[in-house]
């Protein structure tokens, strides 16, 4: 085991491709090179490779570096193109001018409908849109939001409908540190989206769409429905659609987040540990008749079967299929020698997903999969054979221990770079957690195997309720306890890569006894805190105001240094969802915490004054000054909120203003009113609506 990193790169061919390929891949993501460059930059490698192939034994000796850089450079740009090639085939019909107007268009429903707290979501296939008599073809993938009513209720994968409405750009995020929506769509070929009332669209009476799509989703929604009969308890229930299928809709929100404070988000989101489980089931069953020679290839179908079967029952989803692709070539390369290295299987399944998407390469859920299988492969024996325990309980506990260490030693750097926080107890919960929710994915599996039989499903789905009441309530436990996560951890992607770097030179010298990268791995970890202790000085050095974008409300965070004090609408500050996506994020951000006073800020219903910089709050129940022969000092800001009722001309003429801030609260009419004064007087002027939140650096 101590040698299987060095021996594995020697016998996993696959790990040489991935390298240069996913750098390819990058640069041309960042860069974008011209397609001739690339196919130049590739023929000339390929001709290099080619002619030398043919040469004699002293000579392919004498070139063996040029031929690898040659095969590096070959690998590089096959990467780069295929990136070119989906970029390009993820691009919408340039329809850009639509957004000036709406028309008709037609459309077909790609998924079921989502529902969300005001309106269903789903995602559409624009196929043409109308003019005139004549429709012409479209091929733009769109998200469609709908007015909740029973005809919006009952769409359907496959539904085809008619509507006229003008196609927004999907949404950059409005405030700092947010999810960036937008992106990620982009990355999924989504670029517009647009809101139906009910009398904006009408379902036709064709249909389209796969048969074999459709049936899956049918069989989804199959099984959720038998979850929601014999499970009892809609927080139950909806934990166990999103653990067996990852079916997230009837999920509690509050019940996601302590999940996730804990470290054990990944029992609820269908990923390889569900797979794993399914692979390690599927071996079980073959081994009593491992001897046999027949066995040799019956047992890899029968487990790829088995793998893809519970990838489609469980919706096929793209994080499904990754995860089943994955142990699809570990089963194969299983079945060709038991000597096959791990590292070639992971890397050859990383291969084949990203020639197919190479946007997969951001994908959390791809990175997390495939660094904790990864660091379960380098890792785990190591770390259990660290302590021998003879009692065989004890020693099965340990070895769960052992497996839960090693999959967060490679894991954890991508954990802090995109989640921003450090579950604490993440070990006690994982032993807790993964015993229980592999019990309950499998005793799913029996119900829905037995669900016809009543006096069996009844009690099945019973007990299954009662294990999940005790995984939710340890869970949740554990998340009151203070300090349950270390949050506010924002690394760059320098100390990142610092990390890793530290991490493969502390597992050399664990694994190999090579004293010598202790040093290396010392200097690397200071590198990494360097850049901590630079990044903190300037957070401790930070003053600013923060105007939130909030539709129908105010928030404003006056900060100093590590903390801040919120200002604003008092009611915003304690509903779930903006804390969630708007104020934890920034907060987490800007690293601030909460406090009652600041020293150096000054505060009122309708001022605020931070060191130098001064902000009035005009709102809907400001009283205008009295007229003053001499004109008042200019405040910094003027914030419109809860659309005033005030001439706005006169407002400025009383209170004169270097900057006009318009924040969410506002009504679309009475932003652009006031956006066409603040140009016509000269006056700088920012819609968070439209710019996103307002940041004002109070120095």
């Amino acid at each position: 085991m101590h040698a299987a990193p060095l021996i594995a790169w020697k016998q996993a061919p696959f790990l040489r491709l991935i390298i240069p390929f996913s750098a390819g891949i990058v640069i041309q993501f960042y860069t974008y090179c011209p397609p001739i460059y690339l196919l130049s930059s590739g023929a000339i490698a390929l001709i290099i490779i080619l002619c030398l192939s043919k040469a004699s034994i002293p000579t392919l000796f004498k070139f063996k570096y040029f031929i690898a850089y040659a095969f590096l450079v070959l690998l590089a740009t096959t990467g780069a193109w295929r990136m070119h090639l989906r970029s390009q085939a993820i691009k919408p019909t340039p329809i850009a001018h639509i957004q000036d107007s709406a028309y008709t268009y037609l459309a077909t429903i790609e998924e079921p409908v989502t529902e969300k707290q005001s309106s269903f979501k789903t995602v559409a296939q624009l196929t043409h849109r109308l003019s005139g008599d004549s429709l012409i073809p479209i091929n733009t993938t769109i998200l469609l939001y709908f007015q909740k009513n029973p005809e919006s209720a009952g769409l359907y994968y496959g539904h085809k409908i008619l509507f006229n409405k003008q196609l927004q750009p999907v949404k950059a995020p409005a405030n700092p540190g947010s999810f960036n929506y937008k992106a990620w769509c982009e990355k999924q070929g989504i670029f517009y989206q647009s809101y139906l009332t009910q009398n904006d669209f009408k379902i036709l009476p064709e249909k389209a769409g796969s048969a074999l799509t459709k049936s899956m989703f049918i069989l989804r929604d199959s099984i959720v429905n038998i979850l929601r009969r014999f499970i009892p308890g809609p927080k139950e229930s909806g934990l166990a659609e999103a653990l067996l299928i990852g079916f997230k809709d009837d999920l509690d929100k509050s019940l996601i987040q302590s999940y996730s404070n804990t470290g054990v988000i990944h029992v609820i989101a269908i990923s390889g540990l569900h797979l794993g489980l399914i692979y390690m089931l599927l071996g079980l069953l073959c081994k009593p008749l491992a001897n046999r020679k027949w066995m040799r290839i019956i047992r890899p179908i029968f487990i790829i079967t088995g793998l893809w079967a519970f990838g489609f029952l469980a919706g096929g989803s793209p994080s499904i299929f990754r995860s089943a692709l994955m142990f699809t070539c570990i089963a194969i390369g299983d079945s060709i020698s038991k000597q096959a290295s791990i590292y070639n299987s992971l890397a050859a399944s990383a291969f084949l997903l990203l020639c197919y998407n190479p946007y997969w390469l951001w994908d959390a859920g791809f990175q997390l999969s495939y660094t904790a299988v990864a660091s379960l492969a380098l890792f785990q024996q190591t770390v259990y054979n660290a302590i021998t325990i003879p009692q065989r309980w004890l020693d099965t506990l340990w070895k769960l221990t052992a497996t839960t260490i090693a999959a967060q030693t490679l894991t954890l750097p991508v954990v802090l770079f995109l989640f921003h926080q450090f579950p604490v107890f993440f070990l006690f919960t994982n032993l807790v957690a993964i015993p229980l929710s592999s019990l309950i994915l499998l005793g799913e599996i029996l119900l829905c195997l037995i669900h016809f039989l009543p006096i069996l499903a009844n009690p099945t789905g019973i007990i299954l309720s009662w294990l999940i009441k005790i995984m939710n309530g340890v869970v949740e436990s554990i998340d009151q306890i203070p300090l349950t996560s270390i949050t506010h951890i924002n690394i760059n992607l320098l100390q990142l890569i610092l990390l890793y770097a530290a991490i493969a030179a502390a597992g050399i010298w664990l694994l190999h006894k090579q004293k010598r990268m202790v040093i290396p791995a010392l200097l690397l970890l200071i590198g990494y805190f360097s850049i901590g202790a630079y990044d903190g000085y300037q957070i401790r050095n930070q003053q600013c105001l923060l105007v939130y974008h909030l539709p129908q409300s105010t928030a404003i965070d006056c900060i100093i240094g590590h903390h801040f004090v919120s200002a604003g609408d008092s009611a915003i500050q304690n509903n779930f969802n903006a804390e969630l996506y708007s104020f934890g994020p920034s907060r987490n951000l800007f690293e601030i915490r909460r406090k009652e006073n600041l020293e150096g800020m000054y505060k009122d219903e309708n001022l605020i004054r931070l060191g130098p910089k001064t902000m009035i709050i005009v709102d809907s129940g400001f009283q205008l000054p009295p007229a003053r022969e001499e004109p008042m000092p200019a405040a910094d800001v003027l914030l419109v909120s809860h659309n005033p009722r005030l001439i706005p001309e006169k407002l400025l003429a009383r209170l004169p203003a270097r900057m006009v801030v318009i924040d969410g609260s506002n009504s679309a009419r009475n932003t652009q009113k006031w956006l066409e004064i603040c140009r016509k007087s000269g006056i700088p002027c920012h819609s968070t609506a439209n710019q996103g939140a307002f940041v004002l650096n109070a120095y």
